[in-house]
């Protein structure tokens, strides 16, 4: 199922890590890697899930993290404006229909905060009326993922937006 929203993308450049020279008397110790052959992989900003319901919550940032994403989740929108004033994300997943305040106006808020990192915003809904994907695009979102998320699709998404972070 392809992404209703392409996504351009720019792939930065790998950090890559200098061989360490040989333990001797002149030689500065090597330094510590958590990667194997001293080469650490740069890692993704982490990824927002924006979600009232717990077991679409458990499912969606599940299987972001046996991917090896960093995911936290907040349960309406409210809290999801709070988190991004607090720590740059790379990638939101926001529902729509959320008590407090919903995804299309969190969305919103986060697009005009001032000199913030603006991450792709990409809303997951089971709501699939006429016109929806429009307004999330209206309100500042990238894209538009309607519920049940395919696997491949969301991680196709996913490592699509990343390359922008």
């Amino acid at each position: 199922m392809p992404l209703d929203h392409e996504f351009s993308a720019s792939q930065e450049a790998a950090n890559r890590a200098t061989p360490a020279a040989p333990h001797g008397k002149d030689s500065q110790p090597a330094p510590v890697v958590s990667e194997p052959c001293g080469a650490a992989a740069p890692r993704p900003a982490p990824i927002l899930v924006v979600e009232d319901n717990p077991i679409n919550q458990k499912v969606l940032a599940t299987l972001l993290r046996k991917r090896g994403y960093e995911v936290d989740v907040a349960n309406d929108g409210a809290q999801a404006i709070q988190r991004v004033a607090e720590k740059h994300y790379g990638l939101i997943f926001m529902d729509l229909q959320m008590p407090v305040l919903d995804g299309l106006e969190a969305a919103r808020l986060i697009r005009s905060f001032e000199g913030c990192p603006q991450p792709p915003i990409i809303a997951i809904t089971a709501y699939t009326l006429n016109g929806e994907k429009q307004r999330c695009l209206e309100a500042g979102m990238n894209g538009y993922l309607p519920k049940p998320v395919d696997t491949e699709t969301l991680f196709d998404c996913v490592e699509q937006c990343l390359k922008r972070a």
